[in-house]
């Protein structure tokens, strides 16, 4: 490519024709294999707490803030040559994008600027915003729309689609839809990762990890 203008222009043309040919039917449940049961990080003073349907969220469409933009950017770092994401099987590149977000195709070999890198992130959000608009059917609070974009970025929209997470916050169960969040707590690393996307939703708080839930704020 010859400057960054035509890198971006072509980006955009293949997103726009890999979001056209995307399948549109609902993936089946992840399975046992993918995400088990166990609350890792999680207190017992932390997990005795009960939430109330907010009264502050409101209904999509929703955008990333900057904020969730900044500790998603810190969940994943920056990394400007692709490289192999031994976990994920995958070849991945800038702030976590793989090729199952979309263009541009991730090879080994790959490399790109910082500013491509933010560039590629902003079109993957653009995709998980709508993922969510489409998804979501309940109003949320600003902080909880950037902890569930942290989570589709990190497992994906089939993941996503046909997680109890997603079922129990349709259903107005928070509290369910928390505990289901650390079910995925596979490979044991991404554990921290997991506990800061639940304190971020439960109580506001941008962290890009915590070792260990704290019990839910009181003011």
């Amino acid at each position: 490519m010859s400057t960054f203008q035509d890198f971006i222009a072509n980006m955009m043309a293949a997103l726009k024709r890999w979001t056209a040919s995307s399948p549109t039917s609902e993936p089946s449940p992840p399975s046992k294999a993918s995400a088990t049961t166990s609350a890792s990080g999680l207190t017992k003073s932390s997990a005795s707490f009960t939430l109330p349907p907010p009264t502050d969220a409101v209904p999509g469409p929703w955008k990333t803030s900057l904020r969730g933009d900044q500790v998603l950017t810190d969940r994943e770092a920056c990394i400007l040559e692709a490289y192999w994401d031994t976990e994920g099987k995958v070849w991945t590149i800038g702030v976590g994008h793989t090729s199952a977000a979309g263009p541009p195709e991730v090879v080994k070999g790959m490399t790109i600027t910082h500013d491509q890198a933010l560039q590629i992130l902003a079109a993957d959000l653009i995709k998980w915003e709508k993922v969510i608009d489409n998804a979501v059917k309940v109003p949320l609070r600003q902080h909880e729309f950037d902890a569930i974009i942290s989570f589709v970025h990190n497992v994906g929209e089939t993941q996503f689609h046909g997680s109890t997470f997603l079922h129990r916050l349709n259903q107005g169960d928070r509290k369910g839809a928390l505990e289901a969040l650390l079910w995925y707590n596979r490979p044991p690393s991404i554990i921290p990762r997991r506990n800061g996307e639940y304190v971020q939703f439960r109580d506001g708080t941008y962290l890009a990890r915590v070792a260990t839930i704290p019990p839910p704020r009181t003011s």
